[in-house]
């Protein structure tokens, strides 16, 4: 099938309808780049059957890598990554042979460490959106809590990053890209470090928040107003990675108690560091009432979660993107994050208490202070949970797709 719309090579390492993970993200930003460019998608074989059954890509044209999807994770994975990276150029430079193309996009996320010699191929080319330079701010490692290793590997982030972007092929590769695309202004200043001179911060997440109207959602929110001081419910969802949070919500949670709050914490997620999660409570002397672990559970489930809840309390150090953020603001629900990393990028300052403390004394005094106020004056709160569900109706495919005309359409503009 051919178009009358620029050909451009997209170089999806993995591409899933219908998924928030990285190949979620991978295949939203393909289909955005559909509605501009005859999309030559260069994908892995077992991953063109689902994007065509996902009736969403009838324009696309595949071209499947010859070389299998990964086995393994680690180091392993890396080793396959390489490999990917050389099929990746043998079949650009196949398809280049044969017909023009305007360019090629690399929507891959999460890593700016190791790309394909796109700077060999001698035609234009862009990159993102990238993740993965946001640091740990260093000022609240010290009273972290966490495990001496994952506090070393937090304070040596930094170092690694910007050791990462002065190896040759990467300052190259990152160099003579048209325009880099990144989620956070941590990666964006750790990719112009790189030589990138074109960059623009974008979020790349496409949020579902479909469901009950704003004008439902907003009454339900007025009704449990008036119980804010009854119990004060807290959630937090993610992986249980120290990063991500988990036991800081845990020690909020104790700081309301201790302050007579009547409040209680649900914690979703599974991973390594649950189990130190949940000895921290018992540490803490938390009543078992007041604090519940579940595992991963299916998105309707957490939905009812963030609609019984009244703060979302999601410290994440250093995501790249967050889409619980705006899932959580899809039910109206504030936040309360350290503002950084891709927090930042996700939410805003009024949506709830969103702010990068010097230390987390003051996270945790700030933070018992606007419960107070919101159990004293239920309006304040309200207010909190308009600004987070006005938020939530711009994480769209029509965000990237505006993402994709204003950033990447005029670098291969003929």
């Amino acid at each position: 099938m051919s178009s009358n719309k620029p050909k451009l090579l997209v170089t999806a390492l993995s591409a899933t309808p219908f998924s928030g993970s990285e190949p979620g993200k991978a295949f939203n930003w393909t289909l955005a780049l559909s509605k501009f460019f005859e999309v030559h998608v260069l994908l892995l074989p077992d991953k063109v059957d689902g994007c065509r059954e996902s009736g969403l890509c009838g324009e696309w044209i595949f071209h499947p890598l010859d070389l299998d999807g990964p086995t393994k994770g680690g180091i392993p994975f890396y080793i396959w990554y390489a490999k990917w990276c050389h099929a990746v150029i043998a079949k650009s430079q196949e398809l280049l042979a044969k017909q023009s193309y305007v360019g090629l996009h690399h929507p891959v996320l999460g890593s700016f460490r190791m790309f394909p010699r796109y700077d060999c191929l001698g035609i234009r080319y862009s990159l993102g959106p990238l993740g993965g330079g946001e640091t740990t701010p260093q000022g609240l490692l010290k009273d972290s809590g966490f495990p001496l290793l994952t506090q070393a590997i937090e304070f040596a982030r930094p170092m690694a990053n910007n050791l990462s972007v002065m190896m040759p092929a990467v300052r190259s590769v990152v160099g003579k890209a048209s325009k880099v695309l990144v989620t956070t202004n941590e990666t964006e200043m750790v990719i112009q470090r790189a030589g990138a001179l074109e960059t623009a911060i974008v979020f790349p997440d496409v949020v579902d928040v479909s469901g009950n109207s704003r004008t439902e959602i907003m009454a339900s929110r007025r009704a449990q107003a008036s119980g804010l001081g009854k119990r004060f419910r807290l959630v937090f969802s993610g992986r249980s990675l120290w990063w991500k949070g988990g036991s800081v919500a845990v020690r909020f949670l104790d700081r309301l108690i201790r302050a007579d709050v009547d409040a209680s914490l649900e914690v979703f997620g599974d991973g390594p560091a649950l189990a130190s999660w949940r000895d921290l409570a018992g540490k803490l002397s938390i009543p078992t009432n007041r604090i519940s672990f579940h595992g991963m559970v299916e998105r309707p489930r957490l939905l009812e979660a963030y609609a019984s809840s009244h703060l979302f309390v999601y410290p994440t150090l250093h995501d790249s993107s967050s889409s619980a953020i705006p899932e959580a603001y899809s039910t109206a629900l504030p936040s309360m994050t350290l503002f950084c990393g891709g927090a930042r990028t996700a939410c805003l300052p009024e949506a709830g208490l969103n702010f990068t403390p010097h230390s987390w004394e003051e996270f945790f005094e700030r933070g018992v202070e606007e419960v107070r106020r919101w159990i004293y004056d239920p309006e304040l709160w309200l207010e909190c949970c308009r600004s987070a569900l006005d938020l939530s109706s711009r994480f769209c495919l029509e965000m990237i797709e505006h993402a994709v005309e204003k950033e990447l359409v005029p670098v291969f503009r003929i």
